[in-house]
């Protein structure tokens, strides 16, 4: 432990010793640099901190046990949970989302689904011979509106059902750990 006085930058107060005791502001400030700002990067993401891996290692192999040891207080040897739970969040929305690995074109897919739906609905209009020009265009339409609406929901619905399931499993293994 440093035996050197120093005053903390942040909050004021004069101290002894490495970290300020009010705020928890180190007393080594250094100069900022490219690897520093590397570095804070990677621990922000959890890459530079080995409690990241370890957390994730033991809650395939043994979550109830990193559980109970995180709720009784050993929580430094573990990546903090909520950190973890929006970084898998943000990892796999990303995945979902943000990266095309197939090299699909989605767009002219969707397009293509579209139009087959579209020329679908027309034959069916078609075969309508009761509806008048703008009924069967308003149908059309309509039934394009509804299409769209549901395939958002069904996804939706989809993207709920995995959080719960996931989040159930941990609320079981936290069950077990309290009995």
């Amino acid at each position: 432990m440093s035996e050197e006085e120093h005053d903390c930058p942040t909050c004021g107060r004069h101290y002894e010793g490495n970290y300020c005791p009010q705020c928890g502001q180190s007393s080594k400030i250094g100069r900022y640099s490219f690897k520093n700002a590397f570095l804070l990067f990677i621990d922000v993401w959890g890459l530079g901190n080995r409690g990241m891996f370890r957390t994730i290692r033991d809650l395939f192999l043994r979550p109830g046990y990193m559980i109970r040891d995180y709720l009784r207080g050993m929580q430094m040897a573990y990546f903090p949970p909520f950190k973890l739970l929006f970084l898998i969040c943000a990892l796999s929305l990303l995945v979902d989302t943000g990266m095309n690995i197939k090299g699909i074109n989605r767009y002219e897919q969707y397009l293509t689904h579209e139009k087959e739906y579209a020329e679908k609905e027309q034959s069916k209009a078609k075969a309508d011979i009761t509806l008048n020009e703008e009924e069967k265009q308003a149908s059309i339409t309509a039934n394009k509106s509804i299409y769209l609406i549901v395939e958002i929901l069904v996804h939706g619905i989809k993207r709920i059902i995995w959080v719960l399931l996931n989040t159930q499993q941990v609320f079981s293994s936290i069950r077990c750990i309290s009995r």
